[in-house]
Parts: structure tokens; C-alpha cells; sequence
């Protein structure tokens, strides 16, 4: 299973900050086994 996000509006509030509902839901998809994080390389071309 593949999770992609990204920042702003997505995975962030308009404050910057990750809602509750986000957090949990985050927490038992990392529960899994299934989530890691990586660093994002932005799209140039």
C-alpha cells in the first residue's frame, strides 16, 4: 500500500498544523507496518 500526500490543504490545515482526525488516522496506517516516511523531490522539467 502506497500513501501520498501533500502539505498544504492535504496532510496540513490553513494553520499549518495536522488535524486530529489526520493524526489518527496516520497513526493506525503507520500501525500497520505500512507507513514510512521519505523526503519529497520536487517535479523539474
Amino acid at each position: 500500500m502506497l500513501l501520498i500526500t501533500d502539505l498544504d490543504g492535504t496532510l496540513l490545515t490553513s494553520q499549518k498544523t495536522i488535524s486530529p482526525r489526520t493524526r489518527q488516522a496516520l497513526i493506525a496506517f503507520r500501525q500497520t507496518g505500512l507507513l514510512n516516511g521519505t523526503p519529497a523531490t520536487p517535479a523539474t522539467g
